[in-house]
C-alpha cells in the first residue's frame, strides 16, 4: 500500500493532549519504537525518527494489550 494523505501526515492535525499515549514493552521481540496515539476512533503511529505519523493498524480499543504500556 503506497502511503496517501490517509494513511500518512507529516504532522497530526489532532488535539494529541486528547490522546491516550502508548509506547512498546521492552520485551516486546519485534520492536518498531515510537509512539502510539490512541483516539476514540483510529490509532495513529509516530515513528522514532519524527518523521510525521502514520495510521496505524492496531485499534483503539486492542490497547495497550500485551504489548504496550501507557506513556509515563
Amino acid at each position: 500500500m503506497t502511503d496517501n494523505h490517509w494513511s500518512t501526515r507529516a504532522a497530526l492535525e489532532l488535539d494529541v493532549a486528547a490522546a491516550f499515549v502508548y509506547v512498546e514493552k521492552p520485551e516486546r521481540a519485534v520492536r518498531q519504537g515510537g509512539r502510539r496515539l490512541a483516539f476514540s476512533s483510529e490509532v495513529w503511529w509516530e515513528p522514532p525518527d519524527g518523521v510525521g505519523y502514520r495510521r496505524s493498524v492496531y485499534s483503539p480499543e486492542s490497547l495497550p494489550g500485551d504489548d504496550f504500556v501507557p506513556a509515563g
